[in-house]
């Protein structure tokens, strides 16, 4: 929907003879179309942290039990939820049963 808003914003203003309400519509769509370029930023700031800190967990996995097996990998999802600090302390001290046991007996969210 704002997408659309932010096309007719663009049309309005390549016009050549704008009118008063041309005018009053671009200044009206600016916001709308601003806040909704910022949440797309965040959102995709956000999703970017996400992939990384999978790809963190997928490398630590790896690393720490010589392969990533279809076990390991299930748990993931949930081992993304968990705080930095929380997430290192686990993938420092547990041995694989324990962190399969752990994620599959839902002991964490």
């Amino acid at each position: 929907m704002l997408e659309l808003l932010a096309n007719l914003r663009t049309n309005l203003e390549l016009r050549k003879n704008k009118s008063k309400d041309d005018l009053e519509a671009i200044m009206n769509l600016s916001p709308a179309y601003l806040q909704e370029r910022q949440q797309w930023i965040l959102e995709g700031s956000l999703e970017g942290k996400r992939e990384g800190k999978i790809q963190l967990i997928e490398n630590l996995l790896k690393i720490r039990f010589q392969g990533l097996d279809e076990d390991l990998q299930n748990i993931i999802p949930r081992m993304v939820t968990l705080s930095d600090e929380e997430l290192s302390r686990l993938l420092l001290t547990l041995e694989r049963e324990e962190l399969l046991a752990k994620f599959i007996n839902n002991d964490t969210p």
